[in-house]
């Protein structure tokens, strides 16, 4: 059985991603996969029994985080450090870099990164001195939002041992998604919908979402659109996904990354994925390539609603499997099995006389 420690903050980030992890049957079927999964909130410590070490970043940890290192860099070398990133974004920050750099974590895992690497050598752009974040997605916002968008310090690029990158489970498995997971797809009277926040400051988000909220309302009368601005009004929940479930297409647009949770909704609720550009960006399961791509400041977005209701009996079989597939490719035993053989992975990697 491999010991596997998880240093965590237990804040409401470290809830929504881990509790799916934490569940009796998630925690029976890593038993069985040959895993026992520990969780030690608010400690900076790990147990002298542990196998591998597992450390959860988000950028917002940056007075625990030097110290949460300092603490796993002193465990015996034979015991495999790996750094999880629950941030949004698909690169790798300044402070991560140095990570791969060290010779005693053996791996960071996120639940979004770029298909090409060579994006994770490139410079990063500051947006509005807060946020960083390379690749084709921002590029874009500089060039649909040129006054909003502010070019502040670059971070000196650093070779990266990509052997060391790799795929957390995304929010597909997340205890969210459960109501999607229980209910099917219903009769499907909405034929657009939207719902999500607007108001991010003065960032080239806000303007992003805001023009694709302008852009929905310009979709023809005889349409049933549904637009949820939760900057302004809020949704319950459970109302939210029976909308999900009764929608043919989600429009999809960017935040703070290419990628959303609202992309994996879409395809628990069978409906068509509307989103700008994002198939750069890889999750698993990986459902980006299936997206059908608009434009950045949906100018087209209208036609690319009609090519989907205009063939919707067409499309309506290949939907209900994609959400097949992706219920059986996140069952708590896929997880676990998938888990399971990256924690074996390291140990192995690092301490080859420890067997399988």
């Amino acid at each position: 059985m491999l010991r596997v420690e998880v240093l965590n903050r237990q804040s409401p980030m470290d809830k929504f991603h881990l509790g799916c992890l934490q569940t009796p049957e998630m925690k029976k079927c890593l038993h069985e996969a040959g895993v026992e999964m520990r969780f030690s909130p608010r400690t900076e410590y790990f147990t002298p029994d542990v196998d591998v070490a597992a450390v959860c970043l988000r950028r917002d940890d940056k007075e625990k985080y030097e110290s949460i290192l300092e603490k796993a860099l002193s465990l015996p070398r034979h015991v495999p450090i790996l750094m999880w990133d629950w941030s949004d974004f698909a690169d790798v920050s300044r402070r991560e870099r140095k990570c791969l750099l060290c010779y005693r974590v053996s791996g960071i895992y996120k639940s979004k990164l770029f298909r090409d690497l060579s994006f994770y050598r490139r410079a990063n752009p500051k947006l509005n001195d807060q946020w960083e974040q390379p690749g084709e997605h921002h590029r874009i916002f500089r060039r649909l939002c040129p006054d909003l968008y502010m070019e502040g310090d670059f971070a000196e690029p650093l070779p990266l041992d990509t052997g060391k990158l790799g795929l957390w489970p995304c929010s597909a498995t997340w205890l969210r998604m459960q109501y999607l997971r229980e209910n099917g797809p219903e009769d499907k009277p909405i034929d657009v919908f939207f719902a999500g926040t607007t108001n991010y400051g003065k960032t080239p988000i806000t303007t992003h979402r805001r023009l694709c909220c302008e852009a929905m309302a310009r979709l023809p009368d005889s349409w049933n659109v549904k637009v949820f601005d939760s900057s302004q009004q809020w949704v319950q929940q459970r109302d939210y996904f029976r909308l999900c479930l009764q929608s043919k297409i989600f429009v999809s647009p960017w935040g703070w990354g290419a990628a959303s949770y609202r992309d994996f909704e879409s395809v628990f609720s069978a409906a068509a994925m509307i989103k700008p550009p994002a198939g750069f960006i890889r999750t698993w399961p990986d459902v980006l390539p299936s997206a059908i791509t608009c434009n950045p400041d949906f100018t087209d977005l209208r036609e690319r609603c009609e090519e989907v209701l205009d063939t919707w009996e067409d499309r309506r079989e290949g939907l209900l499997r994609g959400r097949e597939e992706i219920l059986q490719a996140t069952t708590s035993e896929k997880v676990a099995h998938y888990l399971a053989a990256h924690f074996y992975r390291e140990r192995e990697n690092l301490c080859p006389e420890s067997g399988g």
